[in-house]
């Protein structure tokens, strides 16, 4: 009868591993070479403010929300200019100062008109971490430069500046510039 040793268990636990890299390799060595895919950017500055709930005491029921500055840079291939990543910075200018970022996947219709989701969130002076998402338009006024304006809806459920139990919820507005270039 077969037994098996501990040695040779650990050899047939590492086995799936081998064969999927090796798998692996072989795709990528016998793959063909793609055509040349040229990388597009975008620079883009806007301001943002609405109104916002989830709370207690002070903050119970609605309210103007944080209104903040968002400097952010898209990028996108030439080949599929309808799938973008954007990053941006987030700066609160009111009723505290504030720091923060968000990562988004944007997709664009109609060449003028986005969808968007990703996560967001303020790092300082109190941390915030939360999901975001919304629609834009974004017509270019000449070949490079256009605005950009629409609707955004943010919750943020993580982070030291929340009640217990709470949610805190925003439903914003958008608007800015963007450079393409």
């Amino acid at each position: 009868m077969f037994a098996l040793t501990p040695g040779s268990r650990a050899r047939f636990r590492t086995l799936p591993l081998f064969a999927a890299l090796a798998t692996a390799i072989l795709l990528t060595l016998t793959a063909s070479v793609s055509s040349a895919q040229e990388p597009a950017f975008a620079g883009m500055i806007e301001a943002q403010t609405g109104i916002e709930g989830g709370g207690k005491g002070y903050a119970a029921g609605i309210r103007r929300s944080r209104t903040n500055l968002r400097f952010g840079a898209e990028g996108w291939v030439d080949e599929d200019p309808v799938n973008r990543i954007s990053a941006y910075l987030l700066v609160e200018v009111e009723p505290y100062a504030g720091v923060g970022a968000e990562l988004r996947y944007t997709r664009v219709f109609w060449e003028d008109f986005s969808v968007f989701a990703g996560v967001t969130g303020i790092v300082a002076p109190q941390q915030l971490m939360g999901v975001t998402a919304g629609f834009g338009w974004r017509p270019l006024f000449t070949e490079s430069f256009g605005i950009t304006v629409g609707p955004a809806v943010t919750s943020y459920f993580i982070g030291n500046d929340l009640p217990d139990g709470f949610v805190l919820w925003q439903a914003n507005l958008q608007a800015g510039a963007r450079v393409e270039f």
